[in-house]
């Protein structure tokens, strides 16, 4: 698209208190966020020309990205429903390029089988989490189906404007409006699973849609500010914005949010000492750490009055948790959840479940 809309592309992401904040996340969200930019890259050359050499990068990103966080598995459906709107949009059969790239998304799908069967056959995981669609959801829904219609009805008059087609008209790799369908398309595949199997968390594919937000408003700002210099103020404010908590706290919470949800622990626990109280995750010596009561581990068998399942910061990860309750035949929507995390509340994460037997 050019240097300049490089440049801004480059700002807007430099600057961005999002991307700064998981870049300091131990988890795959920036891998994402750094892989996903290189997959559509390839993506779009193999649009333009089928090649092998392409092909394999593209199954190699596609299958690390996939492979570091399941949602990947969202990127790569949305890819493959933008190639295939794209051929229809172009009205240009290509038998080479399809069925090539058909068989890339198959071996990036075998790719995930062996996972999948681990998962559900082997460990018995059933997937449950509390990620069904809400209202709004369906609301975003809404307006994302709105959006794209709009976007195909008035795509013939965006092009004479020249602002969804490349410098390099010979390339005609339509970025501008990939950097719109995939973010769309990813909403629209996870919306349809959730039906399904609950899925559906904004907050985790929105790394991967973050990059293509970037890049979109900087298409945006390097068409249009040279005709509209007004523009120009929208960019320093965008880039301004972009600074916001320049100094990250993780979405995680931090090690204050572990500590209140043990001091609610231990002063609930000792409220009711008729109560033989239990909690499933073995973090013990960080309680005596902070000179809270050690509450014993839950043994399977033994009685209890009350389980604490606490799901947060130096606790039992979000996996880890429904694992155990599926072990121990417990089931998370029958137990109190109390939310202690005020600053970033990210649905079950940071709660206590408190289980009354």
């Amino acid at each position: 698209m050019g240097k300049r809309t490089a440049l801004y592309a480059a700002l807007f992401t430099a600057f961005s208190g999002f991307v700064i904040d998981y870049s300091h996340e131990m988890r795959a969200y920036i891998f994402k966020i750094c892989m996903a930019p290189l997959a559509s890259l390839c993506l779009l050359r193999i649009m333009q020309s089928f090649s092998l050499k392409y092909a394999l990068l593209y199954i190699a990103l596609s299958i690390s990205i996939a492979g570091s966080h399941y949602y990947g598995i969202l990127f790569v459906m949305a890819n493959f429903l933008f190639f295939i709107c794209n051929m229809i949009c172009q009205r240009q059969w290509n038998g080479k390029r399809f069925f090539g790239f058909l068989a890339v998304n198959a071996v990036i799908a075998a790719s995930f089988l062996p996972v999948f069967w681990y998962l559900v056959f082997q460990k018995g995981y059933n997937f449950k989490r509390n990620l069904a669609p809400g209202a709004g959801h369906i609301f975003l829904l809404a307006v994302v189906i709105a959006a794209l219609s709009c976007f195909f009805l008035f795509k013939d008059k965006l092009q004479k404007l020249n602002f969804l087609i490349c410098n390099n008209r010979t390339e005609s790799l339509r970025f501008a409006p990939y950097c719109i369908l995939l973010p769309a398309f990813m909403f629209c595949c996870a919306f349809l699973i959730s039906l399904v199997k609950p899925l559906i968390s904004i907050r985790r594919f929105w790394p991967i849609c973050a990059p293509y937000f970037f890049a979109l408003a900087a298409v945006f700002i390097s068409r249009i500010a040279d005709k509209y210099r007004f523009l120009k103020i929208l960019f320093a404010y965008m880039v301004i914005a972009g600074l916001h908590r320049l100094t990250p706290d993780l979405p995680a919470g931090g090690t204050e949010g572990y500590r209140e949800a043990r001091a609610y622990i231990a002063a609930d626990a000792a409220a009711h000492p008729e109560r033989k109280a239990a909690l499933l995750t073995d973090t013990s010596p960080i309680a005596a750490y902070y000179g809270y009561e050690e509450l014993p581990v839950y043994r399977k068998g033994e009685q209890y009055d009350v389980l604490y399942v606490l799901h947060g910061v130096y606790s039992m990860n979000e996996t880890d948790m429904y694992e155990t309750l599926h072990i121990h035949k417990m089931d998370a929507d029958n137990m109190l959840k109390i939310r202690f995390d005020y600053d970033f509340p990210r649905g079950d994460g940071n709660v206590i479940f408190k289980k009354f037997f």
